[in-house]
Parts: C-alpha cells; sequence; structure tokens
C-alpha cells in the first residue's frame, strides 16, 4: 500500500484533532495557569477558530504520518517522527503568538513541554487507526448466485 488513503487520513485526523484538543485542554488546566492568565481573554468565535486549527493539524499530522511511514515503515518510528515535526511546527507557531500576546517566556516553557506527550498519543491513535482501518466485508453471495457462478 504505497498511495496514500486519503479518506483515512482526513477521518482519523479529524479525531486525532479532536483528541489533541481535549488532551491539550487537560493539559493547560493542570500546568499552564500562569500561561493562560498571562493571555487576553478569549470567546466565541475565536474558540471555534482555534477547535479548527487544531483538527486541521491533526489531519496534517496524520498526513505527515502517512508520508513518513513509506521511509521508516508502519508503527512506532514513524509515529515519533511525525509527532516531533508536529510538535515542532506547533512550537514554532505558538512561540510567535505567545511573544506577539506578551506572554513572559518562562510562561510558555511548561505548557510548550506539556504538549509533546499529548501530541504523542493523538498521532499515536491515528496511526494505529490507520494502519488497522478494515473496510467492511461485502456480504456473502446466496446460494442462487453461488450457482449460476458456477455455470
Amino acid at each position: 500500500m504505497n498511495r496514500l488513503q486519503w479518506g483515512r487520513i482526513l477521518v482519523f485526523g479529524v479525531l486525532a484533532g479532536i483528541v489533541w484538543t481535549l488532551l491539550s485542554a487537560v493539559m493547560l488546566a493542570l500546568i499552564g495557569n500562569e500561561f493562560l492568565a498571562a493571555l487576553p481573554e478569549r470567546s466565541g468565535p475565536i474558540q471555534k477558530f482555534l477547535l479548527a486549527a487544531n483538527i486541521a493539524a491533526g489531519v496534517w499530522a496524520t498526513w505527515l504520518y502517512s508520508i513518513v511511514r513509506a521511509q521508516y515503515g508502519r508503527g512506532f518510528k514513524s509515529v515519533v517522527v511525525a509527532t516531533c515535526g508536529w510538535w515542532v511546527i506547533q512550537s514554532l507557531q505558538s512561540s510567535k503568538w505567545a511573544a506577539l500576546e506578551g506572554v513572559p517566556m518562562h510562561a510558555a516553557w511548561a505548557p510548550g513541554l506539556g504538549t509533546l506527550p499529548g501530541m504523542f498519543l493523538a498521532t499515536l491513535l491515528a496511526a494505529w487507526c490507520y494502519e488497522n482501518y478494515q473496510r467492511a466485508a461485502s456480504p456473502p453471495a446466496s446460494p442462487a448466485s453461488s450457482v449460476n457462478a458456477i455455470r
């Protein structure tokens, strides 16, 4: 299976994005108090945009996994490489916005590092689903059509 499975990438990428959103919310609640306090309050359309951005990032990470697996094979090593790629891009982008918002650097380190385990779990789940998805088998042929197929 050398070609990309776009349906799997989209469906399981959305799943990865949702899992990533939930895990990052928990992580921020546990270790990101100082970081969150430094940000201006966000509501409504901005929260919807952030959710959509996380889902898009999950799709991108699943696509990255599917590309990386051609080089490293299915499994753990490809998940680690894809996760590191996702984390680097996400961290650079988040750092830029944190700096623009005036978030103190010491407040951003813990959430920045804390995102890595959540990204790994989201990528691992998407990769597992991508590799283990099986289309539903077609229903068995009726006995009458089997007899006709033999003739």
